[in-house]
């Protein structure tokens, strides 16, 4: 089968090549050890003798299992006039792959530690046009605190400076072949569900393309997933483009099909998932592909682009109730409608009445309203949290994706809780490695920069309790988040929705 090409490929490309780096933060739960070259790829399959990569210890401690046997960048001028060669792997020739395209022959120039096993970084390569510079940082374990150590992130950022003296396109293609395990013929994949899908009760559902993901039984309660983002030249956010989630049983994956033709063969969909729930269907494992993409426009001769691809191996929450592929296709609807102890979801944070996401003018005044939830306690204690921008790319105008969420906080009983990464006096909760949010106001004496009152009021009629009278600058999206504290059961900690406000050229992403 191609896959075992595949496999051949990987071993060349990560355990022979020049400025061969090996990354990890182990031993112990949450832990990665992966091995990437200077370009990026990394990978090695686990069966047919060959060496197995990409090892993660779960949250329990088992493991060391083999998760990927092969990650790579394609790039794409789509103006044939505009490179030689109109696709590239960003990576060394791996040798058992057809030779459909022109790999790079060699590592990039340079490539510094910048940190022992966390940081690497290739810089002095040029492909297409296109001087490229490398970081790669392996990031966590997630803190546990209180909560068992979740999971590690890989994060991959290309830096990329057009040395063309004409306007051009550039689309990336992420292709992962991951081989969750030894019996990855059985493994199954899938792909997070957009905002606008949380509350209908059968699919079809659409995906907001942040978050694609594999699990497999043999790596018990763990998934390894995808994502990616961007920055344009003019320092604005990019979203993913289209996905593919291949499934192909015992053939090995198209991998000369998506290569003649990446653009039209990624339709957002999750092969081998015939009710349209964006799971592979139950009994149909298969040896698993995840295709992302994103696309930059109109870049201008010297113009700079960064493309964010991130892997992430997690072990989600240990405690939830809700199976592997609910919480990793779900993380969404977790993270942003909130999670009340597992007794209701509603919109309880609002500003000036909107409840997910409000268009500000800039330096104007806005009111922040929350409700107590309506199972008590009532008054309600809180922390509310406030992140700026995308914690990954730095974009002032972007917006924390599916994969910056948590699925998990604190052990509540046996829910899990949704939020972006926050730090404060119940400890710091964290999911893919993203900067936490800070705390900014509270009804707990000291436990937040302001002291506001407590939550009263009920839906519909949410009580005001903060009102900021200069506004936000323009150009800058912020998300806020409330923690919500019962002091009679400390153990029923619960998050609000996730609330999105964006000013001037800012833009909501509903996505």
């Amino acid at each position: 089968m191609r896959a075992a090409l595949v496999c051949l490929g990987v071993v060349f490309c990560v355990a022979r090549a020049p400025a061969q780096n090996q990354l990890l933060n182990g031993p112990g739960p949450g832990t990665v050890t992966v091995r990437v070259d200077g370009w990026g790829c990394f990978g090695g399959c686990g069966t047919n003798g060959l060496v197995g990569d990409a090892m993660y210890t779960n949250s329990a401690g088992q493991g060391p299992f083999a998760t990927t046997c092969f990650s790579a960048i394609l790039m794409e001028d789509p103006v044939l006039t505009n490179c030689a060669n109109r696709r590239h792997w960003i990576a060394v020739n791996p040798g058992g792959y057809p030779g459909i395209n022109l790999y790079q022959a060699a590592n990039p120039p340079t490539v510094t530690v910048v940190r022992p096993g966390r940081h690497v970084r290739s810089t002095g390569g040029t492909i297409c046009g296109y001087d490229v510079t490398v970081d790669q940082i392996l990031a966590g374990p997630d803190p546990g605190g209180a909560a068992p150590v979740e999971g590690t992130t890989l994060h991959q950022i290309y830096t990329l400076r057009n040395t063309q003296a004409v306007t051009r396109d550039l689309n990336l293609y992420r292709y992962v072949d991951g081989d969750v395990g030894p019996a990855f013929t059985d493994d199954r994949g899938g792909a997070s569900r957009r905002r606008e899908d949380c509350f209908l009760a059968a699919p079809p559902w659409l995906s907001n393309k942040e978050w694609l993901f594999e699990y497999t039984a043999d790596l018990p309660g763990g998934v390894i997933a995808t994502s990616v983002e961007g920055i344009d030249h003019n320092g604005g956010p990019v979203l993913p483009f289209a996905f593919e989630v291949v499934s192909s049983p015992g053939a090995g994956h198209p991998v000369n099909q998506w290569e003649v033709t990446p653009g039209p063969y990624l339709t957002n969909t999750v092969q081998g998932d015939t009710n349209q729930n964006l799971l592979v269907d139950e009994g149909t494992g298969s040896d698993t592909g995840l295709i992302g993409s994103i696309r930059f426009t109109a870049i201008p001769a010297g113009g700079v682009v960064v493309a964010h691809f991130r892997t992430r191996w997690s072990s989600l929450n240990s405690s939830s109730l809700a199976s592997v592929a609910d919480q990793a296709r779900d993380v969404t609807c977790a993270s942003l409608l909130g999670n009340f102890s597992g007794l209701s979801v509603a919109p309880l944070l609002s500003i000036n009445g909107h409840r997910t996401c409000v268009d500000l003018p800039p330096g104007s005044s806005f009111t922040i309203n929350m409700c107590a939830p309506a199972a008590g306690p009532n008054p309600a204690h809180y922390i509310i949290f406030v992140i700026a921008g995308s914690p990954t790319t730095a974009a002032l105008c972007g917006d924390a994706m599916a994969a910056d969420f948590a699925l998990w906080g604190p052990p509540v009983a046996a829910f899990g809780l949704g939020a972006f990464p926050v730090s404060g006096p119940l400890g710091l909760w964290s999911g893919g490695d993203a900067a936490a949010g800070f705390a900014v106001a509270s009804s707990i004496p000291g436990a937040a920069l302001l002291l506001t009152p407590p939550a009263t009021g009920m839906l519909p009629n949410c009580q005001p309790i903060l009102t900021v009278p200069t506004g936000l600058p323009a150009g800058i999206a912020i998300k806020l988040q409330a923690a919500i504290l019962d002091a009679a059961a400390p153990s029923q900690v619960s998050l609000t929705n996730a609330l999105r406000a964006h000013v001037a050229a800012c833009q909501c992403e509903l996505h």
